[in-house]
């Protein structure tokens, strides 16, 4: 769950902070048992449509390497790309702020959060695949543990 004051901005805006939040400070944090966890066999076990609905609001530990559905806007936080660089990092189940983040500014968290980015990264170039089918996507989590 958020730690800091933090609201969701409408239009693709994102999370932005309401007040500042000072480098070091823990931005979110898992809280369990709001924040569910989830394990690859259970996983699995998940419906073609329970999987889409956790494929856009959850995201894959790389602390814990289980998998994470947030009981709250985390899943709307915007994730970092070519032109926009996280001013957060992932530490031991936790979004850490990595630099001093004014009030008003969105809240960006690395790309391996982005469980629609590391899917990408795996589609071969070229590939007319628009979203991932539960099989593959589970095939590919087999290959990388």
């Amino acid at each position: 769950m958020f730690k800091v004051p933090t609201r969701v901005r409408p239009h693709g805006k994102g999370v932005v902070a309401t007040a500042r939040i000072a480098a070091g400070s823990t931005v979110w944090g898992l809280t369990e048992p709001s924040d569910r966890v989830f394990s690859l066999d259970e996983l699995k076990r998940f419906s073609a449509f329970m999987f889409f609905v956790f494929q856009q609001l959850g995201f894959r530990s790389p602390y814990s390497r289980l998998w994470v559905l947030p009981s709250d806007a985390l899943s709307f936080i915007k994730k970092s790309t070519h032109f926009r660089a996280p001013n957060l990092r992932y530490e031991m189940d936790r979004l850490i702020a990595i630099k001093d983040i004014p009030a008003d500014s969105e809240l960006v968290a690395p790309a391996e959060m982005d469980l629609d980015v590391v899917w990408k990264r795996r589609v071969p170039q070229g590939s007319t695949v628009a979203e991932p089918s539960l099989k593959l996507y589970l095939n590919y989590v087999r290959r990388v543990g």
